[in-house]
């Protein structure tokens, strides 16, 4: 075995995420605008935005925002979507804001939130945001929140208080009960304040979205109101337990596996590496030999050991023990900590590796990557990647995912091929993707070099389709492969759609021999 072999199974997702977060950190010039003139000396102001929602969204509520600097903002209105907009001096910061009126529920005199710099540019004000906040004025000043916003003080404790106060904040809803969004991981406490999403009145699963239709489901079933919650939470108590909502939208589809919360901790040495990751990780087995259908489904993961001799088992979806191996006595083997570089641009994460190699024999050989910063998990056995496996999945395999009930419809769009090839005249034409609540996928129209043979047909139900979380920032917040050829070019699914943070679409395409099948701005008729 080569040396090559210890690294062919590198998620291409993760690298190529690295390759745009590196090209793509010039800079918020979208978000911020400087109206000064020479000198780089820094944007003057920001437009501070993000979603006002309590599961649905919140219209005509009146957002004030108080800043240290004791400027004064005007305030500004939430739209129908629940958003707002408002322009503030980036010296001004850091600055909380507060919301009242419009279609609040009853029960919510005002909710807070924090924005802590002008590099901040996305700032939600929900429940979730204001419970956190809660915790971090009242134990770092003493007073109620409504009481700090309207003379704050202790600004930097605040601020520096919150992360730990909505790490708390998660805890506690895990123990009573909610399903935690994996966009919400252990490893980014702050992901309420700061995640852009879509607010709606039935949202998609595993959104932060959802968590607060949830909450309001709960405070509403236990004939309480949220200035009660507010005030027990306060109080050292618990959010109330979770409730099974009465929903109108389809369930949660079958098939998904999460992603696993790796500590907080993203530079660690080979030892506390090997602490945080020796567990019991759900793993999706989602590509198995014809000899062992019994593997397929949500089997486990067990790393454990020394960093002398650590070892792995892998279960299969039976229960079965697919491999079962340490790394005493094998031809090659790493154990190497995933880790975090700042070129001064922000962070670029590097995965971390578990690797034993005793043969290529599927009891031999095992490899994964652990992504510290999306919770990823991804790797094979056998030394022909005969069994693949990862988790931060919601959904695979042969269930048809729910969705596809809003997918249902004839997909448009007009855009330019090159059938003289890419030098040549281009040619407008029409591409359109047919697509059933069955998971049936009908593709018509041309290839950029017009070289694909029309209609293609394919549909949802094997080894090879996948709803993921979004790899990349230009996946959109979820991505969907159908007929994915194999783990190296999983990227590469014949079918790709990618959805926003409330499941719409934001995109689809697809490859039809070696050519890409584009989709641009498309419609549904």
């Amino acid at each position: 075995m080569s040396a090559l072999s210890t690294f062919r199974l590198v998620p291409l997702a993760g690298l190529f995420g690295t390759v745009l977060l590196v090209a793509a950190c010039g800079g918020d010039s979208d978000e911020h605008n400087s109206t000064g003139g020479g000198g780089g000396g820094g944007p003057e102001a920001t437009n501070l935005s993000g979603s006002v929602a309590v599961g649905a969204p919140v219209n005509g509520a009146t957002v004030q925002v108080t800043c240290r600097s004791g400027n004064g903002v005007a305030a500004v209105t939430s739209a129908a979507n629940g958003g707002y907009t408002v322009r503030i001096p980036s010296a001004d910061f850091p600055c909380i804001l507060r919301v009242s009126g419009g279609d609040l529920p009853a029960g919510i005199t005002a909710l807070h939130s924090f924005a802590p710099s002008a590099s901040q540019s996305t700032v939600n004000v929900t429940p979730l945001t204001d419970l956190a906040m809660a915790l971090a004025v009242t134990g770092q000043d003493g007073r109620s929140l409504a009481d700090w916003f309207q003379d704050p003080a202790n600004w930097d404790a605040v601020g520096a208080a919150l992360s730990a106060a909505a790490g708390a904040l998660r805890a506690d809803l895990a123990d009573a009960g909610y399903s935690l969004p994996s966009s919400w991981p252990g490893s980014n406490p702050m992901a309420p304040f700061f995640q852009a999403f879509t607010p709606s009145t039935t949202p998609a699963a595993d959104t932060l979205d959802r968590l607060l239709e949830d909450l309001q489901a709960a405070i509403e079933a236990a004939a309480s109101d949220y200035a009660t919650v507010l005030a027990n939470v306060i109080g050292g108590g618990t959010p109330p337990d979770a409730v099974e909502p009465d929903r109108t939208d389809p369930p949660t589809p079958r098939g998904a596996v999460g992603a696993a919360d790796l500590g907080d901790n993203d530079n660690p040495e080979q030892a506390e590496y090997l602490a945080v990751i020796s567990a019991t990780w759900p793993v999706a087995i989602y590509d198995v030999p014809a000899a062992h259908p019994e593997w397929y489904g949500e089997g486990s993961l067990t790393i454990g050991g020394t960093t002398d001799n650590w070892t792995v088992t892998l279960l299969g979806g039976d229960g079965g023990t697919i491999v079962s191996q340490s790394a005493s006595g094998a031809f090659t083997g790493a154990l190497t900590p995933f880790s975090t570089m700042d070129f001064g641009f922000g962070p670029i994460y590097m995965p971390g590796q578990v690797f034993i190699n005793k043969g290529t024999a599927i009891a031999d050989f095992v490899n994964m990557f652990l992504e510290w910063d999306t919770g990823l998990i991804e790797g094979s056995a056998g030394g022909n990647a005969e069994v693949k496996f990862r988790n931060s999945l919601l959904a695979y395999g042969a269930d048809v995912p729910d969705l596809f009930a809003d997918l249902a419809g004839t997909w448009s769009s007009t855009l330019s091929v090159y059938c003289e090839g890419p030098y040549g005249p281009s040619t407008t034409v029409t591409n359109t993707m047919t697509i059933t609540e069955q998971g049936h996928f009908t593709l018509e129209g041309q290839t950029q070099l017009c070289g694909g043979v029309f209609p293609q047909e394919m549909g949802w139900g094997g080894n090879d389709d996948f709803l993921i979380p979004g790899p990349e920032e230009s996946d959109g917040a979820f991505l969907m492969h159908v007929d994915a050829e194999d783990f190296l070019n999983v990227s590469a699914g014949k079918v790709q759609i990618r959805f926003n943070e409330d499941m719409t679409v934001q995109g689809l395409s697809g490859w039809v021999g070696d050519e890409l099948f584009e989709m641009r701005n498309a419609t549904k008729q």
